[in-house]
């Protein structure tokens, strides 16, 4: 599934991610989410943006690290939320790539820091219409609280 957003004057809006693209690309702000996609709808929606090619073959592929790499005119992070799943966490990748006008997020499956997101939105629209660096933030700061939730950091061993 890819939802797309957009943010003016109006407000922030739900769009098609063609309608996206074009708003980042006529300086306006979007956010582009994509969920349990291929590398080929990635490709589709990251190439209009000039989107690096390692950074277009890196979102489909899982990582097991987190990551953050610049690439001069836009940011590729790799971050992990943490979800307690019966008897201990498992741990869902999403990537982020994060330019001027636009977010991209990629994600195999609901992640709840970025179901917040699409929820507080509507309600919120400068946290898009400030620029993606602000819902960015607003979504990894979720990400993060999430994670430090006692159950899950009780089964995280120190690392070496």
């Amino acid at each position: 599934m890819i939802r797309a957003w957009v943010a003016d004057a109006g407000g922030a809006r739900a769009v098609e991610p063609a309608d996206a693209i074009a708003a980042a690309l006529g300086g306006g702000y979007a956010w582009i989410d994509l969920d349990c996609e291929d590398e080929e709808s990635a490709r589709q929606i990251l190439e209009p943006l000039g989107v690096h090619p390692l950074v277009i073959e890196g979102v489909a592929m899982q990582l097991n690290r987190p990551k953050v790499d610049d690439y001069g005119s836009s940011l590729y992070l790799v971050v992990h939320s943490a979800r307690w799943d019966q008897a201990r966490p498992q741990l869902r990748e999403v990537d982020i790539v994060l330019g001027e006008r636009f977010l991209v997020t990629y994600h195999d499956g609901t992640t709840r820091s970025i179901a917040a997101a699409h929820e507080i939105l509507p309600r919120r629209p400068q946290l898009l219409s400030r620029g993606p660096a602000t819902l960015t933030e607003t979504t990894e700061a979720a990400i993060l609280a999430r994670n430090g939730n006692p159950r899950v950091l009780a089964h995280v061993g120190p690392r070496s």
